[in-house]
């Protein structure tokens, strides 16, 4: 059977009854199938045909998307087929993770959910392309996306979308910690004032769980109490194609119909009381709640235009003779701070306030000539962008950093000779780095150089894997002297590392602000190490509020 048998088993008799029959009908057409240029166009159809009449469960539109996608050859007309399904199944509270983004775009904002599948964010950003809007609504991945925008951006995230970003954080985990409360949850969902968003999200949970009866009975009174006539009656329209014994419901259904109606379904068994109309006419046009429009409404709105026209013809234009000999009678940038101010205000400036200061006045640029940087890149064309520099391996270093700050990502990744010492040749150029994202990949380098770039402690993600780090005495360095720099760090790769038999009681002490989500220690030497201890620490540190790793390995 294609739905899950505690499915099954709570369906009333009546809805279990077509059920089986649909489960015949579609064993058959595999037995039998004569179609073999497209073997899932027989299924799909059997499927497509209950759908005109009945709510359809998950299961098999997963079914339906599955066996059309995964033919090869393609069949000639297989995508037409596959957005109409998709197309089908979204009114049936089906939600596919893998979609034509631009098919769907225009229709419901099909994107905007709750629940972002991780495996479509791919590391290299090059899959799914994170960008602010990915920032501006709450759901699962919403971390993620924002490392990802700011490894991947080339200037610094406008002040803005970190704001976003951080409310839509709070949101999120205000919605998830009232999901269990239907009420709660759907009042939640509606404090990010999106009712495409609210309604996918309350629909897409009850696909998954079309027994839930409290949340369709909660999901009903939300809309009633907020005015949504239309889509009422269709989420009524469809409970009662699912619940088929459930006669009060159907009672109320009709009243609200006598009430709100008439408006079109998608169904061809149309009860009585859903037809529109003696003769059969078209449903009179409506707006999103549901509300007849009217020519009065149309007329309102050419009158707002025109009004709006006039009010921009009666602006007077601005007398420029007002301004013309502004400069000549005032200083601009005129300041009377101490010199000795001003220097202690730049040096310790941090890379935000350095821009707004350079941004006011080249004056402080004179006085701190410090050029910043976002992101540095290595690849085969030297290039400027925005507040990203990316050079070539051969690159003439003192032309393009000269006290420059770095403040966002660094990526390394030729494995060439000269290149090993790439980032050893960088740091004497720098000012300073504080970049968060740093991907290092067959660099040599002594720990005061790596302590350069790790110590202001905001390192989010650090890759050595193919690194050598080394102290004065040419020995590689402890573990937790590594770790004692990043209290931040959510992703750490290193290689030839050593430890001893006090690491994992020193790694106990150290402050770890986030979870890390991914661990990879290759080459380990020093002192034999305890795995065992080691473990013990994980699994005390995982029950702490400051997490330890989801994924571990070390070899």
């Amino acid at each position: 059977m294609t739905i899950p048998k505690e499915l099954y088993d709570q369906c009333c008799p009546e809805y279990q009854k077509l059920i089986k029959e649909l489960e015949e009908k579609n064993a058959y057409s595999t037995r039998h199938n004569y179609n073999h240029d497209d073997p899932s166009k027989e299924s799909t159809e059997i499927i497509l045909k209950f759908s005109d009449n009945y709510l359809t469960p998950n299961k098999y539109w997963e079914q339906c998307v599955n066996t059309i996608v995964v033919l090869e050859p393609k069949p000639v007309g297989w995508e037409k087929r596959y957005h109409k399904v998709l197309a089908i199944a979204r009114k049936h509270f089906y939600f596919h993770k893998r979609i034509n983004e631009d098919f769907f775009s225009e229709i419901d904002n099909h994107s905007k959910m709750l629940i972002v599948y991780e495996e479509d964010l791919d590391e290299s950003g090059q899959y799914y392309s994170i960008d602010e809007d990915d920032l501006s609504y709450p759901h699962n991945c919403l971390k993620k996306c924002f490392h990802h925008f700011e490894k991947y951006s080339l200037r610094l995230p406008p002040t803005n979308v970190i704001k976003k970003y951080e409310q839509m954080k709070t949101l999120y985990t205000k919605i998830k910690a009232v999901e269990k409360d239907a009420d709660k949850w759907i009042k939640c969902l509606k404090e990010f004032g999106n009712d495409t968003f609210l309604l996918n999200n309350v629909e897409n949970r009850l696909g998954k769980n079309l027994m839930d009866i409290n949340l369709w009975k909660t999901y009903m009174a939300f809309l009633k109490e907020d005015g949504k006539n239309q889509r009422l009656l269709e989420t009524y329209s469809k409970y009662c194609r699912f619940f088929l014994d459930d006669k009060e419901m159907k009672e109320v259904y009709k009243s609200e119909m006598i009430k709100y109606g008439p408006v079109k379904l998608q169904w061809k068994n149309l009860f009585d009381f859903e037809i529109c109309g003696d003769c059969g006419e078209s449903n009179p046009e409506k707006d999103f709640d549901g509300n007849e429009k009217s020519d009065k409404d149309e007329s309102m709105d050419e009158d707002v235009e025109s009004d709006t026209d006039c009010d921009m013809k009666d602006i007077e234009q601005i007398d420029k003779n007002l301004y013309s000999t502004f400069y000549d009678k005032f200083h601009i940038q005129s300041f009377h701070f101490r010199e000795s101010l001003i220097h202690c205000i730049l040096k310790n400036a941090n890379h935000r306030l350095l821009r707004k200061l350079f941004f006011s006045c080249k004056y402080f640029f004179f006085k701190q000539p410090t050029p910043i940087c976002y992101r540095l890149k290595m690849d085969s064309e030297e290039c400027f962008e925005d507040e990203s520099i990316v050079v070539k391996p051969s690159s003439n270093l003192k032309i393009f950093f000269n006290d420059t700050y770095i403040t966002g990502s660094i990526e390394i990744n030729k494995s060439k000779e000269p290149v090993n010492k790439f980032i050893s040749n960088l740091i004497p150029c720098l000012y300073r780095c504080e970049a968060k994202y740093i991907n290092l990949v067959y660099q040599n380098l002594s720990f005061e150089e790596l302590k350069f770039l790790i110590q202001h402690g905001g390192v989010i993600e650090l890759n050595l894997s193919t690194s050598k780090i080394i102290d004065e005495n040419d020995d590689y360095i402890f573990l937790e002297e590594i770790t004692a720099f990043l209290p931040n760090i959510e992703k750490l790769r290193l290689e030839r590392i050593k430890i001893n038999a006090n690491t994992a009681h020193v790694l106990a002490t150290q402050k770890f602000n986030s979870k890390i989500n991914d661990l990879f220690i290759d080459k380990i030497c020093g002192e034999p190490f305890d795995s065992d201890q080691f473990l013990n620490y994980l699994i005390v540190c995982k029950q702490r509020s400051a997490y330890w790793a989801e994924y571990v390995y070390v070899f």
